[in-house]
């Protein structure tokens, strides 16, 4: 009985069979009769003949179905993925294979060109001098966004939404926190490069010393230094 049940855990084990029930009968002339019931194992549609799950990436015959896409679908990813450059430039800078490339996208991925559209459209109104044609070109761009069934762009209208009092500040008084914001980010990557000094005093001097016009002299070398007013 034990020779038997392994036989057949192995075939279950290589998909050959499945034990339906095993018994042992005993017949009138004292005999023991062993009786073992199987089925044949079918493989199951859609599903994984290694973690034995069901995925749509298997045929029935349990081999995996092609993975690669379709040679136009294809195409337009290679077209895409080597227009990163020519997108991100601004419009009056692009060469004329750049505008090509640009040319190719509207024709073959005209949602992937409207967000092209978009980015440059808010590009130039936040270049605008005139507060109330940039109030009502940033209303009119927040309504394109929303409308644009682009889950990114949704967000950032919304964004812009909430900081529009600020922003349009920026436009009428010509001031921004770049230079803050720079500054910034100086300092963060310098308190980075400082991990492992001895006390927090050395990272001060570091930051003087990077964020400010100091110039420490060194034997051998000339300095011309400016004056400030």
């Amino acid at each position: 009985m034990t020779n038997i049940n392994r036989f057949f855990k192995l075939a279950h084990i290589f998909n050959k069979a499945r034990i339906i029930k095993n018994r042992i009968e005993t017949e009138k002339n004292g005999l023991a009769k062993i009786i073992v019931e199987i089925k044949p194992y079918k493989r199951d549609s859609n599903r994984c003949p290694i973690c034995r799950r069901k995925c749509s990436g298997y045929d029935t015959l349990g081999k995996r179905s092609k993975g690669r896409p379709k040679k136009e679908k294809q195409d337009k990813a290679d077209m895409i993925k080597g227009s990163s450059f020519a997108v991100g430039k601004t419009s009056e800078n692009l060469t004329l294979r750049q505008k090509e490339t640009l040319n190719t996208i509207k024709t073959m991925t005209p949602r992937y060109y409207r967000a092209y559209d978009m980015k440059e459209a808010l590009r130039l109104i936040l270049k605008m001098n005139d507060y109330e044609n940039a109030k009502d070109s940033l209303k009119k761009w927040r309504w394109r966004a929303s409308h644009s069934r682009i889950e990114s762009f949704k967000e950032l209208a919304e964004k812009i939404k909430r900081n529009e009092e600020f922003i349009l500040n920026t436009i009428r008084y010509g001031f921004s926190n770049a230079r803050i914001e720079a500054t910034n980010n100086k300092i963060k990557l310098i308190i980075r490069r400082s991990y492992g000094f001895k006390n927090i005093t050395n990272m001060h001097d570091m930051i003087y010393l990077c964020c400010s016009s100091l110039v420490i002299p060194l034997p051998g070398r000339h300095y011309e230094y400016k004056k400030t007013s």
